[in-house]
């Protein structure tokens, strides 16, 4: 069958995805490791800046690229005049987001480096703001890999570049200049990806006018929701991070940023499998296939709960001894918060890929107001907690990311008849 064919094709997309969480923990070490606790907490609020700024030059397209080039793989023509769309938009964001940051970096009333006390970072600031550019730029074209023809390339970029690219120029840049030796680095890697990725995607959609016309109105009404989504999302993973910057030390800063990103490990294979499964679960769910879609995300669901559970039983054997070895004696603070982000991010994998269930199932302004609440509340919960500690924190985070996560599942049940949880293997006849 062809879906099967396409499902076992996962495999190397996990691969992948498991390489660049090796390789982006790599790099955290080596970022703790090379600039120290203070330092590298001024490196994680910049870098959660410029994230947050690229993803809104991104302006919803991620999601859209996915559901929306798989149909048009036989129409040449549409799928330039797609790719030509989706590549110069997301530029000319990337350009005037950036360039506002910049403005505001001057700004004597509203001062962003003021704001989040990297008055003494200018440098290091600036260094890591031309990433905004390429990196928005670069996950636009790797998208549009995955969902055309060369999924296996566009993870490659999309995952795993930049974090290799950059690990490999640390340790000479931060030598030599310190944290903003290490935004250099950030920037020349996603540069190279940019370039690379549109290099690629340039030779593999050939230029064709012929064919169906673009529709704006279809893109626009698709990527407005999901822009909200996956803005608020990483405000989500990210957010806290900043929160801490204004209001905690530096050096609890890196122990928040290095907790979170170890906790999200646990998603490694979520990720993988929504890479590979979106666009299946979109064109099965178009041919209204439904028992089809139902039997790969009850699999799905069930692979993942076993992982998730497996991963968070290790850290709490070894987390606390391993956090010392790998980033230093004083990063065993974020032993706590480590795992109640992964009790959070265990949720989310234990309901499986219902936010990609929803979204391709055409129900993005559900997905996209239960966001909204969600990034709300865990918002002043976080901003509350900052002034408690980061236990406190990553407590809010976890509270909310369930509770979130299990209203997504039951709305999948409601909307799609479906409810991927480990525990619940029923569906609704009537509604699928």
């Amino acid at each position: 069958m062809q879906y099967k064919n396409l499902l076992k094709k996962s495999i190397a997309v996990i691969g992948i995805k498991s390489l660049a969480a090796i390789t982006s923990f790599l790099f955290v070490v080596a970022i703790t490791r090379l600039l120290g606790a203070a330092e590298s907490g001024v490196y994680f609020t910049i870098f959660s800046i410029v994230t947050i700024t690229a993803l809104a030059a991104r302006s919803g397209l991620d999601q859209t690229i996915l559901k929306l080039i798989p149909r048009s793989k036989e129409d040449k023509g549409l799928l330039y005049k797609q790719k030509k769309y989706f590549t110069t938009r997301t530029l000319l964001i990337g350009f005037g987001l950036a360039g506002a940051l910049a403005l505001l970096s001057y700004s004597s009333e509203l001062n962003i480096l003021a704001l989040f006390n990297l008055n003494n970072n200018q440098l290091a600031f600036y260094a890591m703001l031309p990433a905004v550019i390429f990196l928005s730029s670069a996950m636009i074209s790797a998208n549009i890999l995955k969902a055309s023809s060369k999924p296996y390339t566009g993870s490659i970029l999309e995952s795993l570049s930049i974090p290799a690219l950059t690990l490999a120029l640390l340790p000479l840049l931060v030598t030599k200049y310190g944290t903003t030796g290490a935004g250099i680095a950030y920037t020349l890697s996603a540069l190279v990806t940019c370039f690379t990725a549109i290099l690629i995607v340039n030779k593999n959609i050939k230029k064709a006018y012929s064919g169906s016309q673009i529709n704006l109105k279809e893109i626009n009404a698709s990527s407005r929701p999901l822009f909200v989504v996956t803005f608020l999302q990483l405000l989500i993973k990210e957010g806290p991070v900043l929160l801490a910057a204004i209001t905690l030390s530096k050096t609890d800063v890196s122990m928040l940023a290095v907790a979170t990103r170890l906790s999200l490990l646990i998603t490694i294979l979520l990720i993988a499998t929504t890479t590979i499964l979106a666009p299946i679960i979109s064109q099965l769910y178009n041919e209204k296939k439904y028992v089809a879609v139902y039997s790969l995300i009850s699999k799905a669901t069930m692979v993942l709960s076993i992982f998730g559970l497996g991963v968070i039983t290790i850290a709490i054997i070894i987390g606390q001894k391993f956090l010392g070895e790998a980033f230093g004696q004083e990063f065993k603070q974020a032993y706590i918060p480590m795992l109640l982000l992964m009790g959070g991010q265990l949720v989310n994998i234990s309901t499986g890929p219902v936010q990609t269930l929803l979204i391709m199932s055409s129900n993005e302004r559900l997905v996209k107001n239960s966001t909204i609440i969600y990034t709300i509340c865990t918002l002043i919960l976080t901003t509350i907690s900052s002034f408690y500690g980061i236990n406190q924190i990553a407590l809010s985070i976890c509270t909310t990311t369930s509770i979130y996560n299990i209203w997504l599942m039951r709305a999948s049940y409601i909307k799609c008849g479906m409810c991927p949880f480990i525990f619940n293997r029923k569906h609704n006849e009537n509604t699928v």
